[in-house]
């Protein structure tokens, strides 16, 4: 736990060091390492997003910051009132073809929307992320069935769809 928190630190150190300045690449390139930890400190990510100004950046990274950001909020259980922000990146990255950024969004929209009630359209990000998925991306296809099962169970369905997707 400890070493956790001081590899956590360092990289923080590390990126904010690196990365000042306010130009469209560096943008980037900070979401990127913000991306890089966030699976492993989400809420330091979610302090490093914080510090950003959502309204200065480009499109392009104002669709990274708002998948970032909404991934960090749902992974640290924070209340998350509608899919407005997580909807920018959706958007943009139908539009620019981008299928693993896509498929990352669709599955947050997805947890977002069953988490606020809206168990259908919840289950319809699920279906498109399902679409264009590559299968031979294993874990991917493993949480994504892990939703799918928990959608299907919280929902109450009774076709045993939730175990088909859970095996």
């Amino acid at each position: 736990m400890r070493r956790g928190v001081v590899v956590c630190s360092l990289i923080i150190v590390y990126v904010i060091m690196s990365l000042t300045g306010c130009s469209s690449r560096r943008d980037y390139e900070y979401l990127q390492s913000v991306d890089t930890i966030s699976n492993v400190c989400h809420d330091s990510a979610y302090t490093m997003l914080e510090t950003m100004d959502f309204e200065s950046l480009s499109l392009r990274n104002k669709a990274y910051y708002a998948l970032l950001y909404t991934s960090a909020r749902y992974k640290q259980y924070l209340p998350i009132e509608d899919d407005s922000l997580i909807s920018i990146a959706v958007d943009y990255y139908t539009d620019n073809f981008d299928q693993q950024m896509l498929i990352r969004a669709l599955m947050i929209k997805g947890g977002v929307l069953s988490d606020i009630g809206f168990n259908r359209l919840a289950l319809e990000c699920y279906k498109a992320a399902e679409e264009i998925i590559d299968t031979t991306d294993y874990l991917t296809c493993g949480l994504l069935n892990t939703r799918f099962g928990e959608l299907y169970q919280k929902s109450y369905i009774t076709n045993d769809e939730d175990i088909a997707r859970y095996k």
